[in-house]
């Protein structure tokens, strides 16, 4: 499958600096015809009550223990879809749903020739496979784009071309958090259904790895009710809620 570039607009003012790089995976799922033929509208997907608010379903913001007493700077990304995170449209987009128990995460970059970007890994173990083959009861790591870069990092072997007025101290105690909607979290701890795509498809991860799809919109929090489960994800756009069950997944499969 070939790799395809596409634009992450960041916006970070340190001295003069301003870099423009990212990677994702950009593929239409299906044409405008078919898709309105096969979608279920998000807002008739509801198989229970809501009973969560959307900030519900994340963990809450919180530095790193490794970053924590430095300088955050926070740079805000937009990732250009050719898609909108619909239920529908991520399951579709999806090689593999899984359900996992969240562990932990920790922090890498993507590398690129003269930069890198923010990676968050979320440390998994895996309870079932809803669609693929991924072993359960194993460890998992997903990828996810977002979260803390050192600023020396970030900026690579381009860090003094850009006119930078900081000293080499301030540069190794300055931390970039890069946030988008890739980088809303699960919370330790919490069960989720998670939609994954193989690195492969991807340039700057490792080709074995998982990627979670659209960020918060690829995960879903998992509620079991009378040995029945379901699960609960934030209605792209807003701020509500809404619960599908595994039925839900085989429709738009």
């Amino acid at each position: 499958m070939k790799k395809i570039t596409v634009i992450l607009i960041l916006s970070l003012s340190i001295g003069s600096v301003c870099v423009l790089s990212g990677n994702l995976r950009k593929e239409q799922i299906k044409s405008d015809t078919e898709q309105n033929k096969t979608d279920v509208q998000e807002t008739n997907n509801v198989s229970v009550q809501q009973i969560f608010k959307a900030e519900d379903l994340v963990a809450k913001p919180e530095i790193p223990d490794e970053f924590k007493g430095k300088k955050i700077e926070e740079n805000n990304s937009a990732y250009d879809y050719p898609y909108e995170a619909t239920f529908d449209n991520v399951a579709r987009d999806s090689s593999n749903i899984i359900t996992a128990k969240v562990n932990g995460f920790s922090y890498t970059a993507t590398p690129y020739s003269i930069a890198s970007d923010a990676c968050t890994v979320i440390h998994v173990t895996v309870t079932e496979s809803l669609i693929g083959a991924i072993p359960v009861d194993k460890p998992l790591d997903i990828y996810t784009f977002g979260g803390y870069i050192p600023l020396r990092d970030y900026l690579g072997d381009s860090i003094y071309d850009h006119g930078i007025s900081m000293s080499d101290e301030e540069i190794d105690n300055t931390v970039i958090y890069q946030k988008s909607d890739e980088s809303a979290l699960p919370i330790i701890g919490m069960e989720y259904a998670f939609c994954l795509n193989l690195g492969k498809d991807y340039d700057s991860v490792p080709d074995d790895a998982y990627i979670r799809v659209r960020g918060e919109y690829g995960q879903l929090l998992v509620k079991e009710d009378e040995n029945k489960k379901s699960f609960i994800r934030r209605v792209y756009g807003t701020n509500e809620t809404q619960s599908y069950s595994i039925e839900d997944f085989d429709k738009v499969r």
